[in-house]
């Protein structure tokens, strides 16, 4: 890298950093979006689960009961930023991701179109620092969306894939990329169907100006998107068996099986994209709400575009390709209001698609993208002055100057938010602390005695407690059949755990291991996520009740594991006093991981034994 770029990298970095500097305002206090406070719930089962019981997340006895979260779209356990959570919790891993996100797509956006499409300095620092100074990663962090966040890296996969035609190894890192798309779930719709889109439009080719066809992009494309899903088995196989759910209705609403349905509601909520209200969010602050809040803004302002509508006339030959791809995503995000409805055709590819029934917040960010990227080529005119080019330079740098102060001073409103400081439960004078990862802190399950979503959900999970009705919005409903031992009111978390006279037992709770009977006893000695153990006294053939939801992946030193009323059960048939143990044991997890391992050992093994150094 010469020292001009280097000194660009670093500048980009410092203003990139200075302006997402609010993200760590009261960095120990919870943000104040309850959304926010669903991410924090998974991160501290998961943390709970790796830290206090020594053991891998497969699943969370917090949520409904037990849940297989392993499976789960928003789970982050796979997703190499989780060692974040580890080092430093929740509460601060949930500022240090995004920011992290942040600067990756400031650096990768420079490294496009600096080393991959010969943007001239001042060209690539402009795509670069438009793309990160833009509303729409400020207004998503705002409404508490860390999955919508993780596009920020699509320079970085756009860049790796273009130059995985001439050296493979770049195969492997776009698998890697694309791979913390994948085991964020339904975001890796848009970004697949985005990849497939460039690699066909790489593929024709211009050569003494008739046009052909070539394959490598093709093939590149394949062989990334299979060696990121072997990479990714163990979360892709966990998300299927959780999706294949026999209960599993659907996920947002209940008509979301329905185009006609889902189309109208598309078009009523205002989230179809038009060409006049692109550029009134393109050029207009504030300009874009819908349902109220504004949490899928592009707004860039009108240096950008302008810039935008030059290089799109005057290098149209070199920048065609992205050109045709932001037209096919602005049909996509138009959706039943395009002339061609290719979301129509995408919604019935695949159920999957279902899930995504917020255009703007799905595929916005890749409109924004392909506009910043191709802003950045209007500055190849000074490539063209012979006279006074110092000038012109300086001309360039005004002008990239403006639109990021613009940028800067306009968007960073929305990174600053209001806090919550964590309360913990009230302790009295004759009651101990118990340390946060104590491995010997009781467990039972709590239900709400309201029906709206709270923040209390976390507060019962930094606990040890499980709530039987998760109010959170994300969690796919399986079915819970577990018995409560509280029914709680809001703020009850803060009576926990020693003053638990005061709130109002179910008389329906009969501890966490039962016999339905009352003849025979059971004692828990041991519960964790993904182990049990349990001393019974058992006078003749019985059935032992464990307070979590069945699931198939259950195993039992003795006896087998059944389904009673969709509780856990062991039936027993020898007589007297013994332990039973219980382990959860995913066989698609496994399965996942061996696939994993066959899928980079090939790969590795084209890297060692073919020729890397040639294109394919």
């Amino acid at each position: 890298m010469k020292r001009g770029d280097m000194f660009a990298v670093l500048l980009l970095l410092a203003v990139t950093a200075a302006f997402y500097l609010p993200l760590f305002q009261n960095l120990n206090h919870g943000l104040s979006s309850v959304d926010w406070y669903e991410k924090y719930c998974f991160m501290s089962s998961a943390r709970k689960t790796v830290l206090e019981y020594r053991q891998f997340p497969f699943r969370s006895p917090f949520f409904d009961g037990g849940y297989p979260t392993i499976g789960h779209p928003y789970d982050d356990v796979f997703n190499p930023l989780f060692i974040l959570v580890l080092a430093f919790g929740e509460v601060v891993a949930i500022r240090v991701i995004p920011f992290l996100l942040f600067l990756s797509g400031a650096l990768g956006m420079f490294y496009l179109a600096r080393y991959v499409l010969a943007y001239n300095l001042p060209g690539a620092l402009f795509s670069a620092a438009t793309f990160v100074l833009s509303s729409f990663g400020a207004c998503q962090f705002s409404e508490g969306n860390l999955e919508k966040l993780y596009p920020y890296l699509l320079p970085l996969l756009t860049a790796f894939f273009l130059k995985s035609k001439k050296n493979p190894y770049f195969i492997l890192a776009a698998s890697l990329v694309l791979g913390m798309f994948l085991v964020k779930g339904v975001i890796a719709i848009p970004v697949v169907l985005f990849l497939f889109l460039i690699a066909c439009l790489y593929s024709v080719e211009a050569g003494e100006g008739k046009p052909g066809i070539g394959f490598s992009y093709m093939i590149a494309f394949l062989v990334v998107v299979c060696l990121s899903c072997a990479l990714c088995a163990p979360k892709i196989l966990s998300a299927l068996d959780l999706l294949g759910h026999r209960q599993i209705q659907f996920i947002h609403f209940p008509f979301e099986n329905s185009y006609q349905a889902i189309s109208s509601y598309i078009v009523q909520h205002g989230r179809a994209l038009s060409l006049a209200r692109l550029f009134s969010t393109l050029l207009v602050k504030d300009a874009y709400v819908v349902d109220g809040d504004d949490f899928s803004q592009m707004y860039l302002g009108y240096i950008p575009v302008a810039l935008f509508l030059v290089a799109a006339f005057l290098y149209c030959r070199k920048l065609w390709r992205f050109l045709a791809a932001l037209a096919v995503f602005m049909l996509i995000a138009a959706g039943p209001r395009s002339p061609v409805d290719i979301f129509k055709l995408l919604w019935q590819s695949h159920p999957f698609v279902h899930f995504i029934w917020k255009l703007d917040e799905a595929f916005h960010i890749y409109i924004l993208f392909l506009i910043c990227t191709v802003s950045g080529a209007a500055f190849l005119l000074l490539d063209r002055a012979k006279k006074h080019r110092q000038l012109w330079v300086l001309a360039a740098y005004v002008l990239l100057s403006l639109a990021s102060v613009h940028l800067f001073l306009t968007d960073q409103r929305f990174l600053f938010h209001s806090d919550v400081r964590l309360l913990e439960p009230q302790f009295g004078q004759n009651i101990p602390r118990i340390p946060r990862f104590y491995p010997r802190k009781p467990f039972f399950q709590v239900k709400f005695n309201f029906p709206d979503k709270t923040k209390d959900d976390y507060f019962y999970v930094r606990q040890n407690i499980g709530i039987t009705d998760f109010h959170q919005d994300l969690l796919i409903r399986i079915g819970n059949y577990a018995i409560p031992k509280y029914v709680v009111d809001k703020g009850d978390y803060r009576r926990l755990p020693g003053l638990e006279s005061t709130l109002t037992l179910n008389p329906e709770y009969k501890g966490e291991a039962f016999f339905p009977d009352g003849r025979n006893k059971a004692l828990l000695k041991y519960f964790s996520p993904n182990k049990i153990r349990v001393n019974v006294t058992v006078a003749g053939p019985a059935t032992l009740i464990i307070n979590q939801n069945y699931h198939k992946n259950w195993k039992a030193s003795l006896g087998r594991v059944e389904n009673y009323h969709g509780l856990l059960a062991v039936r027993l048939r020898q007589p007297g006093e013994y332990e039973i143990s219980l382990t959860y044991f995913p066989v698609e997890f496994y399965i996942g991981l061996i696939i994993s391992a066959a899928g980079l050992a090939c790969f590795l093994a084209f890297l060692a034994f073919g020729r890397p150094h040639q294109s394919y």
